[in-house]
């Protein structure tokens, strides 16, 4: 019947569908009515496979059909299936069609969501509200597999009837299914059936791969079909193959190179070895080959999968730095919110989707190309007008200011349209370009790379072809000359400050080939994108991209390494994260300007960390601060407490807020009296934390000898890490928490202020630091929770944590913690105090001021710095420890990147080189959070940017410097009449 067909269609290729259909059909019918027979002996073999050689005949006198007369049969095939007799044969004549539509039908019949209504079969999809939305059984779908047809009807569930088919008409789906993909016109979805069948070892579908080995017009089918059938022969076939077959499968897979192939002949290789299979000489010589020559295969085509994905990596790493390089490298502006400029490009890409795609389609992935870059740019000009302007002498202000803008544009995205800006990409990029057998280059990641380098040569055209560019480097070689020839130089800060964040726009617009946009995904690429534009050189273009593709590179090739696997592998796709960031410390500890730096307007600059606003601390004032501190905190508070004003909840957490303030204290030595910005202090604070942590788990519940907290990470097996028993004595734990925060302080130290890095790279470097460490600590296998962190905290001391019920106020242990941390943190304030008044700290602020003239004059700065960092970590390590049994729990989120800097912004609200500033910034900060958290937690972020806004701008001196302000501003009032009067004579 099925050779008749193929003749009338005069065509080898129709010839061969023809026979293919015919064997499938053949095969179904046997399969399902050999089952139906099983069930129910009365039903006769010969009748049903004559209904179905009758329904698949009804396609013999027609040379092709339509889509719509394939539909119309498909509709009526559909209920054939209902019935018992006529099912099978349906199924069979179904399969003849070799149409996909088939296939998505068969694949609901066997999902189970194929209802009755109005006399037909059609696909139903529950919505909301008990509504039903109904599709024809034979909807296509695309490649993230959602419907794209138009629904037919919205119903009620109580309107549709149950289609039911029996249990034979199954079987003959379930094995159509699998088959069925070997008759479809397109080569693609026959290749994908043929590695499913061969995957799964269908050895009924034997005659239809041998037949598709060959005669199939595409060579990788025919190679599909080869490998599919060796597979087979292997596996689920293997007794009932010849010797012959088995030495000819084993041959085929190794001239292949089928990966797949390799761990079926690999399981039967240890078969063999471990002596419960017997195989010929000629066979295991034809497996070991095919071992050998597929491992090799596999080798080299995982190395050039590894190397293009760090040529990936290095791309999205030089599109995102590249704007930095511009904004930080050229003119100096750290600009912490780059990452968010990237965020906006993602974001505009969105809203072209959501808005734009319903009309255009996917064409509005090229109007968000320019728009990506305008916005960005146009926000970018709006900060550099409005705030950054003011800030070009004062970097470290720059950076603190720019941090608010960032949260305030994190939240109004949030605000706006939520954490989730799901999109869908467009079509072009799905695939990839299969450059030899298993490497296929994906085309987003290509795009990504094609974009990177049209950014990057468009930036060299426009900074040494136009006259833009030549007139930025006149502005940055130098300023003055460059305004006295006439140029605008406020114009060239506004417009290259616009091209930076504009550049980031476009990485943003590239990103969302990888990754949904969320308002957050700029954080995740802000360190990196500093550190590929400092290590490769402040400035230098040729270095940015040099770094980002060395960076990329490195992390990728490193991670496939293993070095070991116990207690932990090492390495993995964290470990070479923390890898790459340590080879950048170590770079820019050796060479602190990049390895191609040039000299910019940043290089050029003079160090203004000075604070003409400070005046020097009187005794008396010293004495009112301290004596008020004292006061609130020992007097006010527990007079308050114990006349029930106050519970013992607040009371907590005015103790844990004592401990940031113990912190803060911490970053004002370094910060506001030696003039270097920390950004990894709240590092050593989370490290003080993890050691108290790990003595009260020590005191805790234990299950089966293990601390509660770390037993859900040791059910899958392990020991608990032999260092926890270090910590099971108070004092052992004291030290150990002071020890290790020290030694690291005065490790990064030694190697970083001899090299005389200071300023914004040392600040870069110590949030690289932070972050390294917080991808060590949020990991299982170090032994301390993951991301679950230490918590379950019963007993400090042999007194219980909790709050006793049955106790009274002044019985509570979390009130005589707070008592204890407010009296440390008293001391901790009147010795920095006494530090900062002795000799020391007139050395640290000669620091400050001039490092190069006191160094000259034969002090060893670098060593006077190391011990106040080292001196510093050990209050933030003293804070974390008081912290951790009054707040009941230690995370990796402690030591966070974005914790270090909200005690920057302590210190800078309470105003820097005041003890006193640091304490009332601490506590003013972390009191507007409990507040707002609970009222309107939504607005937080944006009091909190507001503040890293305001204070750079209008009070850089702090709120201790308002007398100070005021004061100045009376002065300069009292000399403008002299000076009119001088200027008049």
């Amino acid at each position: 019947m099925y050779l008749v067909h193929g003749f009338a269609r005069l065509s080898v290729h129709g010839l061969v569908r023809s026979v293919r259909s015919g064997i499938v059909c053949a095969l179904l019918c046997s399969m399902a009515l050999l089952g139906a027979q099983e069930e129910d002996e009365a039903n006769p073999l010969e009748s049903a496979a004559a209904d179905a050689a009758a329904v698949a005949a009804g396609d013999a006198d027609e040379e092709s059909l339509s889509g719509e007369e394939i539909e119309e049969r498909l509709e009526a095939l559909l209920l054939q299936l209902l019935d018992r007799e006529q099912g099978p044969a349906a199924v069979a004549a179904m399969v003849s069609l070799a149409d996909e539509r088939v296939e998505w039908a068969l694949q609901r019949v066997m999902d189970r969501s194929i209802s009755l209504w109005q006399g037909r079969a059609v696909h139903v999809v529950t919505g909301e509200g008990g509504k039903s939305q109904l599709y024809t059984a034979y909807a296509a779908i695309d490649e993230d597999e959602r419907i794209v047809d138009e629904p037919l009807a919205t119903v009620d569930r109580s309107e549709l009837d149950n289609f039911r088919v029996h249990r034979a008409v199954r079987r003959a789906s379930q094995e159509a299914l699998a088959m069925v993909g070997l008759l479809l016109p397109n080569a693609d979805n026959r290749r994908r059936a043929a590695d499913r069948l061969g995957n799964r070892g269908v050895v009924e579908a034997l005659p239809l791969l041998a037949q598709l080995r060959e005669d199939d017009p595409n060579s990788r089918v025919r190679r599909a079909a080869a490998v599919a059938i060796s597979l087979i022969h292997l596996t689920a076939a293997a007794d009932a193959a010849s010797e012959e077959e088995r030495v000819t499968a084993a041959q085929t897979l190794g001239r292949y190179k089928s990966l797949r192939g390799l761990t079926v002949l690999e399981r039967r290789q240890r078969s063999v070895d471990e002596g419960t299979l017997q195989v010929s000489a000629d066979e295991q010589e034809a497996m070991t080959a095919a071992i050998s020559r597929i491992r090799w295969h596999q080798w080299r085509t995982d190395w050039i999968g590894h190397a293009f994905a760090g040529v990936s990596l290095g791309s999205i790493l030089v599109l995102i730095a590249l704007g930095l390089a511009i904004t930080f490298g050229v003119m100096g502006v750290i600009n912490m919110a780059h990452g968010e400029m990237l965020m906006l490009g993602a974001v505009t890409s969105w809203a072209c989707f959501e808005f734009l795609s319903p009309h255009v389609g996917d064409w509005y992935y090229a109007i968000a190309f320019p728009m990506a870059f305008l916005v960005a740019a146009g926000v970018g000009m709006v900060m550099e007008f409005s705030l950054l302007r003011y800030l070009y002498k004062r970097p470290l202000d720059s950076l603190l200011a720019t941090i608010g803008v960032s949260l305030v544009l994190i939240q109004a995205v949030r605000q706006w349209r939520g954490d989730n800006l799901g999109m869908s990409t467009p079509a072009l990029f799905s695939g990839g370009w299969e450059i030899m057998q298993d490497v296929t280059l994906p085309w987003n990641r290509l795009f990504l790379i094609a974009l990177a380098i049209f950014c990057v040569i468009s930036v060299l055209l426009i900074l040494r072809g136009t006259r833009f560019g030549l007139l930025l480097r006149a502005t940055v070689q130098n300023r003055e000359i460059a305004a006295a020839m006439g140029v605008n130089t406020r114009r060239m800060d506004l417009l290259t400050f616009a091209l930076g964040c504009g550049l980031a726009g476009l990485a943003g617009y590239g990103m969302v080939l990888l990754t949904n946009p969320s308002p957050g995904m700029g954080t995740t690429y802000i360190v990196k994108s500093f550190l590929v534009t400092v290590v490769g050189g402040v400035g230098n273009f040729f270095g940015v991209v040099l770094s980002g593709m060395g960076l990329g590179m490195v992390e990728k090739l490193v991670e496939p390494i293993t070095i070991m696997e116990k207690p932990f592998r090492f390495f993995d796709s964290t470990w070479s994260q923390v890898f790459v960031l340590f080879l950048v410390i170590i770079i820019m500890q050796r060479r602190p300007s990049g390895l191609f730096p040039d000299r910019g307007r940043q290089a050029d600059q003079a160090d203004r960390t000075a604070m003409p606003w400070m005046r020097p601390a009187s005794r008396s004032g010293d004495v009112i601060a301290g004596s008020l501190l004292i006061f609130l905190g020992l007097i006010v508070v527990p007079f308050c407490y114990g006349m029930g004003w106050m519970n013992v909840e607040y009371v907590n957490k005015l103790g844990y807020i004592a401990s940031f303030a113990i912190c803060a204290v911490g970053l004002d030595l370094i910060w506001g009296y030696m003039g270097t910005l920390s950004l990894c202090q709240f590092l050593f604070f989370a490290l003080g934390g993890y050691a108290m942590g790990i003595y009260l788990i020590n005191h805790g519940p234990q299950i089966g000898g293990i601390p509660q907290s770390l037993a859900y990470n040791m059910s899958s097996g392990g020991e608990v890490p032999v260092f926890i028993s270090w910590f099971a004595n108070f004092p052992a734990a004291v030290f150990l928490g002071l020890l290790i925060p020290g030694l690291l302080a005065l490790l990064i130290g030694f190697t970083t202020f001899r090299s005389k890095m200071r300023g914004v790279y040392f600040a870069i470097l110590t949030q690289a630091i932070t972050v390294a460490f917080w991808l060590v600590f949020q990991k299982n296998d170090i032994g301390l929770g993951g991301t679950n962190g230490l918590t379950g905290f019963s007993t400090i001391l042999g007194f219980p944590i909790a709050t006793q019920a049955d106790a009274g106020p002044f019985a509570q242990t979390r009130f005589w913690l707070y008592i204890a941390t407010t009296v440390i943190l008293i001391l901790a304030a009147v010795g920095s105090k006494w530090l900062v008044r002795s000799g020391w700290g007139r050395v640290l602020v000669a620091i400050r001021d001039d490092e190069t003239r006191l160094r000259f004059n034969g002090y060893r700065t670098w060593m006077v710095k190391s011990t106040t960092f080292a001196l510093a970590a050990m209050l933030a390590a003293i804070g974390g420890m008081l912290y951790v049994p009054q707040k009941g729990i230690i995370t990796p989120a402690e030591m966070a990147p974005m914790a270090s800097i909200m005690v920057v912004v302590w210190v800078a609200l309470g105003g820097r080189a005041s003890v006193w500033g640091a304490i009332l910034g601490a506590v003013l900060v972390n009191l507007l959070y409990e507040m707002l958290t609970i009222r309107a937690p939504q607005y937080w972020p944006f009091l909190l940017g507001g503040l890293f806004i305001l204070v750079p701008r209008f009070l850089p001196g702090g709120l201790t410097s308002i007398p100070i302000v005021a004061w100045l501003a009376l002065l300069l009032r009292r000399r403008q009449p002299a000076s009119a009067a001088e200027d008049q004579s």
